[in-house]
């Protein structure tokens, strides 16, 4: 929990640990959306830019791996609509 609450307040040592324990979980996550790793690698990039600049918002006692994945989902989904891909 510690933490998550140093990343709330902008810690920035506690969003690189975030990252790196999330980082290929997001990606795999992106990955399966998009069906293009290079598009995936960037809104995996796009995804914890985000989460950064988000961090106030996010509730320490909540689940961060949802947190982001929602994210990261959201960023997905809007990219296939904009490339006119069909998403399953």
């Amino acid at each position: 929990m510690e933490l998550l609450e140093r990343f709330t307040t902008g810690d920035v040592e506690a969003f690189e640990i975030l990252f790196q324990q999330y980082q290929k979980d997001v990606y795999g996550w992106i990955l399966r959306i998009v069906r293009n790793p290079t598009v995936a690698e960037e809104l995996t990039v796009e995804t914890f830019w985000r989460v950064y600049r988000s961090h106030a918002r996010f509730d320490a006692t909540r689940s961060f791996g949802a947190w982001t994945r929602r994210i990261a989902t959201n960023l997905a989904l809007d990219y296939s609509k904009r490339a006119g891909n069909e998403v399953e």
